[in-house]
């Protein structure tokens, strides 16, 4: 409906919030483009508006229960009657049992009766009984018995109300709503929306694979259509709006620019966001996680280096010295064993952590956190100590709106549990529930551009252009409501506690979506995560498959996001550079080859000082640079490959390709779908069974590849069991592991552009495995189907660069996954050996106590000095050149030797004799 249909002396009540905003800035946009310098305005409240308003001016005895105020009477309560097991009478059970009374109240069902058909039921009705004693005794009730209050009223007493009355998204009111909405009727004109039998001149339905793919389809066509219609004539329904707002709030960033220009209001998208998620609350809170969390480093340092934290500004980058100490010694927690290390090794940083204010700290975190105390003294003792660390430093307004709200809160806590006693850890679960449940937004022009709703909310509305996502058989219907606290006869009458509820909704809220607009386009993800999703059962039969390509085909819409034009103009240097045949192969002279340094200019004319060396190489091409300057010269750089020599039907290479397939799909699904390893052995082996069959799928039928899989899962004897394989015998080594507290964080992850100090070119690689440990940190794993290196080769003598180079680049988080970092972590690295079954083995390198630091340090400098010898395009045949020590033996193995200088003059060869000879 258009805000112009509304009359001003009309109280219009609408089921949301946002809707009632929404037609406020409608109705003023619409006055404004008529010409109008002034106009009356619109009376349109949210229905709890309204109810919350009607009942104050009543001059009421009772009030309406403040939120913290009914939870900490159900804490109350819950502790003199305990739930039955297992429930926890903690927070979350409060706000359920809240949740609850408010639904059945709002549903005409009385909490505290009915038929105790099971244990929890029963204790419901004895403990919601309680409850409206307690909230009764202290002249409150809650508010959902506002409905059934304000239409008791309104039989006694018409009063002031409005001569004419508007209902908009009323969709399915509970019962409550719907009586107070019969009183009304007899008491004023009551104005219902009627459903609009309006159908589309033009539906289509179009499948895409991801809600990724959705949401950049989507985009594309919102932009095409901005070109022709005013942007608040489009209209973008999603029936789960909550799940598509991250995707969609990235996208609109990038399409409409960060911020967006002024007076540009190109889409509303203003669902809020938790208190919880702001920086500043975060930065609040981490003096209690700290003490909560068991005094974790990691938590000590973001505490020192938030910005928030006023107290240590101008030394942070000195305190950040500090966490490297403590990696190196392996503390990971205790706030006594963190400043007494620091002091030991520097007693500078120590003395500035402690500067003046820092004792507070120590005070706070010595007292300890079981202790008992009020509300009231928990939030004196951390209001204190933020004092004390100068705490907060605002930088903007959404750090201004966060303090705020946080201040509010605790004024809220303060006023509503003064008395309240509880201990560290319940405070600060209580603090958390109330900043998750506390929704904020940052202050934006009324101003409305295309508009993005969920179903209620677009109740009434009317548009030229609608597109509607997540159409799932999860999006629309949605799933039942879980009333854990309901009987099955409750159910039945609570609206969306059955899925025939839920089907009548979304029946009835379909309808009204094909009433909006004249063009209307569905769209839905065939799969989100690898699982499949299924089509709504109101999606239309004729649709169509689409998918988007940003790379290939980026379109108007996407060729305005900043980092898509950047990567384009990268390519075109790219290929640039690629079509020069002087910038992809240099020739070298023979001089080069010998290790004399070339003069201004080569025999071929080429500048010297245009290195050969490019931007980024492999993990394993540097390790053939490592190995030998020569041999990464004649493989790498020229592309000279040795003749293939006559080998087994299965090579090493493709059995490891095909092994690693296997075991990365299978840890995946362990991950994915949270198996227990010690819990269902045979349904475990049954999974790994499916991943070896997948992996060896182009191959099945083949011999040779029948006996590799015979060897990978083992084979039945002439007795009748089963002899183990490589695999069956990893899946007992893997579920010893796992149940040593050990769990799979990612398979197959790569990283790019890691550089360290001093380096003349960035790496780039993928690493097997990571495994986190709640105490020991993270661990890389590389699975090795043949004798993998020895710890000696890697710790000391700095030959295999391939573990330090995984943990370099996680420590520097450059891991494609941005939630995998090694902040706050130990690390450590080791090889998981899959030789054969008899020989399968998962141990990290180093003795017990060895740390990477200093090791990974020495690592750094050694591949800045082999980028010393490649830059300067010097390739001496000169294996491990910066090792320690130089390895000269491996000459016997290498392909290329003959083509080297030791080939030429069989120097290798007579060092070789010279050392058996000794």
């Amino acid at each position: 409906m258009s805000p112009s249909n509304l009359r001003p002396n009309t109280l219009t009540l609408t089921s949301t919030g946002r809707l009632a905003r929404h037609l406020r800035h409608r109705y003023r946009l619409e006055n404004l483009s008529a010409g109008r310098d002034a106009w009356e305005p619109l009376r349109v409240l949210h229905l709890n508006a309204w109810f919350e308003e009607r009942w104050a001016s009543s001059w009421p005895e009772a009030l309406p229960a403040p939120g913290l105020l009914r939870l900490a009477i159900w804490r109350n309560l819950a502790g003199r009657m305990p739930p039955p097991e297992p429930l926890i009478p903690d927070i979350a059970l409060h706000k359920l049992l809240d949740d609850n009374y408010g639904v059945m109240t709002r549903h005409r069902l009385d909490p505290a009766a009915g038929d105790a058909s099971t244990p929890l039921v029963a204790w419901r009705q004895e403990i919601s009984a309680a409850f409206k004693r307690a909230l009764a005794e202290r002249g409150y009730f809650h508010p959902a018995e506002l409905p059934l209050r304000i239409m008791r009223a309104l039989t006694a007493d018409r009063g002031d109300l409005p001569g004419e009355i508007r209902l908009l998204g009323f969709e399915s009111p509970a019962p409550a709503e719907t009586e107070l909405f019969e009183a009304l009727r007899k008491c004023t004109t009551l104005i219902t929306e009627e459903d609009r039998k309006r159908e589309p001149e033009h539906l289509e339905a179009l499948r895409l694979p991801t809600p990724e793919q959705e949401v950049l389809y989507l985009l594309e066509r919102i932009v095409e259509d901005a070109q022709g219609l005013p942007l608040h004539r489009i209209g973008v329904v999603a029936p789960d709006l909550d799940e598509y707002t991250p995707l969609l709030e990235r996208g609109l960033r990038d399409i409409a620019g960060t911020p967006p220009a002024e007076d540009s209001f190109f889409y509303n998208l203003t669902l809020g966001q938790s208190l919880l998620d702001f920086p500043l609350v975060k930065a609040g809170l981490l003096p209690l996680r700290f003490v909560a969390e068991g005094e974790k480093r990691e938590l000590f340092l973001a505490l020192l280096l938030s910005p928030f934290y006023g107290h240590w500004k101008g030394v942070r980058h000195e305190i950040a010295r500090a966490d490297r100490v403590w990696r190196e010694t392996s503390t990971e927690s205790g706030l006594s064993q963190l400043l007494e290390i620091t002091k030991n090794a520097h007693p500078a940083i120590h003395e500035k952590i402690l500067r003046d204010g820092a004792p507070r700290l120590l005070d706070f975190c010595r007292q300890p956190f079981s202790e008992i105390k009020t509300v009231r003294a928990w939030i004196a003792s951390l209001e204190s100590l933020w004092s004390a660390l100068s705490f907060p430093v605002l930088s903007d307004e959404r750090d201004q709106i966060a303090w705020r709200h946080l201040i509010e809160i605790l004024a809220d806590l303060r006023a509503q549990l003064p008395e309240v006693r509880m201990d560290g850890f319940e405070f600060l679960s209580w603090l958390m529930h109330t900043m998750r449940e506390t929704q904020s937004r940052e202050s934006a022009s009324e101003e409305a551009g295309i508009q993005f709703l969920g179903l209620i909310e677009s109740r009434g509305l009317d548009f030229d252009r609608l597109y509607i996502l997540g159409m799932t058989d999860r999006g629309l219907p949605q799933p039942v409501r879980p009333l854990p606290l309901l009987d099955g006869r409750e159910r039945m009458v609570v609206l969306g506690g059955t899925p025939e509820s839920q089907y009548e909704f979304a029946k009835r809220a379909y309808s009204h979506l094909l009433s909006l607009a004249p063009r209307i386009t569905f769209l839905r993800p065939e799969q989100k995560d690898t699982e499949i999703l299924l089509p709504s059962p109101f999606w239309p039969r004729e649709d169509e498959e689409r998918s988007v390509n940003i790379w290939s085909e980026p379109g108007r819409a996407w060729m305005r996001a900043a980092w898509l034009k950047s990567a384009f103009e990268g390519f075109k240097l790219y290929h640039e550079r690629s079509e020069d045949p002087i910038s992809r192969h240099r020739p070298i002279s023979h001089s080069q080859l010998q290790g004399v340094k070339p003069e201004t200019k080569d025999p071929d004319g080429l500048p010297a000082d245009q290195p050969l060396l490019p931007e980024g190489l492999s993990v394993a091409e540097v390790q053939v640079a490592l190995s030998c300057p020569f041999r990464y010269f004649i493989e790498i750089l020229l592309g000279i490959e040795p003749l293939e020599e006559a080998g087994p039907a299965v090579t090493p290479l493709e059995r490891g390709t095909r092994l690693h397939r296997a075991l990365g799909s299978f840890t995946r699904k362990l991950r994915e779908k949270e198996l227990d390893p010690g819990a269902d052995r045979e349904r475990l082996f049954s999974i790994l069974e499916t991943c070896v069959d997948e992996a060896l799928e182009d191959v099945r039928g083949k011999p040779e590849w029948d006996i590799e899989r015979r060897l990978w899962l083992g084979e039945q004897s002439g007795g009748g069991e089963k002899s183990p394989g490589i695999l069956s015998a990893w899946l007992e080594a893997e579920s010893e592991h796992l149940s040593e507290g050990w769990k799979i964080l990612g398979e197959e992850l790569r990283f790019q552009k890691l550089k360290g100090k001093n380096w003349s070119f960035e790496v780039r690689g993928r690493m097997d495995r990571m495994d986190a440990h709640d105490t020991k940190g993270l661990i890389v794993w590389d699975y090795k189907t043949g004798n993998p290196p020895r710890a000696k080769e890697v710790l000391e003598q700095f030959k295999e660069p391939q573990l330090p180079l995984y943990l370099l680049a996680l420590r520097e988080g450059k891991l494609s996954s941005a939630t995998l970092s090694a902040e706050g972590k130990g690390l450590s690295a080791g090889y998981i050996r899959l030789k054969s079954a008899g020989k399968i083995k998962m141990a990290p390198l180093g003795a017990k106590g060895f740390s990477w630091g200093e090791c990974l340090e020495r690592w750094e400098r050694t591949i800045a000095a082999l980028g010393v010898i490649l830059k300067g395009n010097d390739f001496p045949a000169k294996p491990y050149p910066v090792s320690a020590p130089g390895v000269e033996a491996d000459c016997l193995s290498c392909a290329f030797v003959t083509l080297c200088e030791k080939g030429v003059t069989g120097e290798w060869k007579a060092r070789e004799e010279d050392e058996d000879e000794e």
